[in-house]
C-alpha cells in the first residue's frame, strides 16, 4: 500500500525539518499532500477506485475513519516536532502504520452488491408510451374511418343525384 511509504516519507522529512536538516517544507508538504489525497480516494473513490458504499461496507468505513483518527493525531505531533518529540511523533506514525496495515485486508474483500430491484419505473413508463401510442392510433383509425365515411357518402349521394337524374330523363 503506497500510503504506507508515504508515511514513512512525511516522518522522515519531519525529522529532517526538525533536525534544521532542510530549510524548506516542500518535500514535507508535498508528502502530506500525497497522503491526504490518497486517503480522501480512499472513501471518496475516484482514479479507478471505488467509494466506500454504506451500508454494506461499514467495516471498511469504520477502519477509514480509525486511520483518519490516527493520521491526525500523527499530523498535530508532526506538525510542531522538535528533536525532543521525536518518539512520540514516531509512536504516532507506528499506531498510524497498524491501522494501515488493518485496513489492507478489508481492502481486499470484494464489495456486495445490493440485489437489484425490479425495474418498475421501467415497465410503468413503457406501459404509459403503449397506452399513448395505442390512443394516437386508435385518433388516426378514427380520422381517417371518418374521410372514408364522408367519401363514402358523398359518392353514394352523388350516385343517387345521377339516379334521380337518370329517373327524370326516362320520365320525360
Amino acid at each position: 500500500m503506497r500510503q504506507l511509504e508515504v508515511v514513512r516519507e512525511v516522518f522522515t522529512e519531519s525529522i529532517l525539518y526538525a533536525a534544521d536538516l532542510r530549510t524548506r517544507r516542500d518535500n514535507l508538504d508535498d508528502a502530506v499532500q500525497k497522503f491526504a489525497a490518497a486517503h480522501s480516494l480512499l472513501k471518496d473513490g475516484g482514479s479507478g477506485l471505488p467509494p466506500i458504499m454504506l451500508p454494506e461496507r461499514q467495516d471498511l468505513l469504520t477502519q477509514w475513519e480509525r486511520v483518519d483518527t490516527a493520521w491526525g493525531h500523527f499530523r498535530m505531533y508532526q506538525q510542531d516536532m522538535t528533536v525532543d518529540d521525536i518518539s512520540r511523533t514516531e509512536g504516532a506514525m507506528e499506531l498510524l502504520v497498524e491501522e494501515l496495515k488493518t485496513m489492507v485486508p478489508l481492502l481486499h474483500i470484494v464489495d456486495v452488491k445490493s440485489a437489484q430491484q425490479f425495474p418498475w419505473s421501467t415497465v410503468i413508463y413503457s406501459s404509459l408510451a403503449a397506452i399513448l401510442a395505442c390512443c394516437c392510433c386508435f385518433m388516426a383509425c378514427r380520422i381517417i374511418l371518418g374521410r372514408q365515411q364522408k367519401a363514402a357518402a358523398a359518392v353514394e349521394k352523388a350516385a343517387m343525384s345521377a339516379r334521380a337524374s337518370a329517373a327524370v330523363a326516362d320520365e320525360v
